[in-house]
């Protein structure tokens, strides 16, 4: 190829038998991985994208291209398979923003590079070589940052507020079931002979709206430090 001309070179290349196979596809076909990678690379130095089509996309006479044949003997032809994926890439991508590109490609790949298997297993190695924007690394880091010093502690003082409101509504609840012989009873519980009251025996001596309050004062005097901070 080399002692070629580039048009010479691409006759041969692309050269059809009676099955309408060229001669990179027929090197496919009996698995001849150095000869085809060599012949692909050819074609990848030279960079031309009419040519480059041509070569990829052309069918035999059972309507089968080159990358689908690489595709289904890409075991004993990666070094190939990794050609074409990286020519198709840059000839569907050229010239467009990011995700264009990448749809130009999905694209392609259903209709040249056989079943929705192959096409999702091309898509998922070009997709790991994919370098992300500076607007999506900007946005990750955004997004871990607001989870890590933001919605963590949020969360906990959520589960921590909505509690806090259970409780309360039982404590107003019981506030307005609330007879006067508890009320009675209460007192008569928490007098003692020395006025000394052990302190699990406090509650039992607040009334259920003692307690409602108690419990509303505690949830709502941290908002009002936050909104004074805030402003």
């Amino acid at each position: 190829l080399h002692n070629l001309s580039k048009q010479e070179a691409y006759e041969i290349l692309l050269k059809k038998d009676e099955d309408e196979n060229t001669t990179l596809m027929r090197q496919a076909i009996q698995g001849n991985g150095r000869t085809l990678t060599t012949m692909l690379r050819f074609f990848h130095n030279h960079n031309d994208e009419d040519m480059i089509k041509e070569m990829l996309h052309t069918e035999n006479s059972s309507g089968k291209t080159l990358p689908y044949l690489i595709n289904h003997a890409k075991e004993t032809l990666i070094a190939p398979y990794g050609i074409i994926l990286e020519l198709e890439k840059e000839i569907q991508t050229e010239g467009q923003d990011d995700e264009e590109g990448f749809m130009a490609l999905h694209e392609c790949f259903h209709k040249h590079h056989g079943s929705s298997i192959e096409t999702v297993t091309a898509l998922n190695v070009l997709n790991s070589t994919r370098k992300p924007s500076r607007y999506k690394q900007c946005l990750n880091f955004t997004i871990s940052l607001l989870l890590m010093s933001f919605l963590v502690p949020f969360g906990l003082w959520g589960y921590d507020v909505c509690t806090d409101v259970i409780l309360c509504n039982s404590y107003y609840e019981a506030w307005l079931n609330e007879t006067e012989e508890q009320l009675i009873y209460n007192q008569s519980h928490c007098s003692t002979q020395s006025n000394v009251l052990a302190l699990e025996k406090y509650p039992d001596c607040l009334s259920e709206k003692a307690k409602f309050f108690y419990s509303l004062f505690f949830i709502v005097m941290p908002l009002i430090f936050q909104l004074f901070e805030a402003f």
